[in-house]
């Protein structure tokens, strides 16, 4: 079950059994993997735009 909380920022869900954190653990867990793909790929992308700009030769 989410709860709301009753602090600062009003709105924020919590959890509050083992089930939910294991729901949004997994959820942290695909969002991480994305974003790592994510920075990899404009990494990938920087490298490409560089070697463009500067060649070696």
């Amino acid at each position: 079950m989410v709860t709301i909380s009753d602090n600062k920022w009003e709105g924020i869900r919590e959890c509050d059994d083992l089930q939910c954190e294991a729901h949004f653990l997994e959820e942290y867990v695909e969002l991480k993997q994305k974003v790592e793909s994510y920075l990899a790929d404009v990494r990938s992308l920087k490298k490409i735009m560089i070697g463009e700009l500067y060649p070696k030769d």
